[in-house]
């Protein structure tokens, strides 16, 4: 999923049906409803703010190679 290529890249249709995706759909179907709806709340919040603090990661990961690029790169 994460191929820039978007000819190499799997589809989402396809994604939505790989087995790592289907055992964690699986996994969450059994779990889930042993949470109340407080901790459900929670853990999605949580699983936000992961995926928010991943991407700002990346964007300082690219901002420093881009100076990187810049300050080491011909003259």
């Amino acid at each position: 999923m994460i191929e820039v290529d978007p000819t190499k890249r799997i589809s989402a249709r396809d994604a939505m049906n790989h087995p790592w995706i289907k055992e964690a759909e699986e996994f969450h179907r059994q779990h889930t409803h042993q949470l109340d709806a407080a901790e459900q709340e929670e853990m999605s919040h949580k699983i936000v703010e992961n995926l928010k603090n991943y991407r700002g990661e990346s964007l300082l990961k690219k901002a420093a190679m881009n100076v990187l690029v810049k300050h080491l790169g011909p003259k």
